[in-house]
């Protein structure tokens, strides 16, 4: 290979290489100027919320064991097993006691809820089915 062959491999290389950077460069501006959506910033958890913990809970897992571990939760949403029709509670001093007195009912415990009704969140909720765990959800959102 000539030596002017081999310099004309490298303009090459360093020509593709300049592009990139500069491409990189308007991405990076981009973000700067829209921003980007970080689903842990746009999520509120509950006080003491943990993840390490909320990982411990299992299907099969009894109320109290959830509030044991977890503590309360953001809110609460509740519904007939029969029909399945939802009604809502707010954190109030029945967060503490609902579960073994209305065993007819399922609750949905929610450990975090969107911050920015028009940004990404992490959803964390677990539903209780006569008293016992019956699914246990953590998922990003995509809004």
């Amino acid at each position: 290979m000539q030596p002017s062959c081999i310099y004309a491999l490298c303009a090459s290389q360093l020509e593709q290489l300049s592009a990139m950077i500069r491409v990189m460069t308007i991405c990076y501006i981009a973000l700067a100027i829209f921003g980007c959506s970080n689903p842990k910033q746009n999520t509120v958890f509950a006080n003491g919320y943990s993840r390490n913990k909320f990982d411990t809970i299992q299907v099969g897992d009894s109320a109290s064991t959830v509030f044991n571990i977890l503590g309360k939760p953001l809110f609460i949403q509740k519904g007939s097993i029969s029909n399945e029709g939802r009604s809502t509670c707010s954190e109030t001093d029945q967060v503490n006691s609902f579960i073994p007195a209305d065993l007819d009912s399922w609750y949905v415990l929610s450990y975090s809820a969107q911050l920015d009704g028009r940004k990404d969140f992490e959803r964390n909720s677990i539903k209780i089915e006569r008293g016992v765990v019956t699914s246990v959800l953590c998922e990003l959102v995509d809004e």
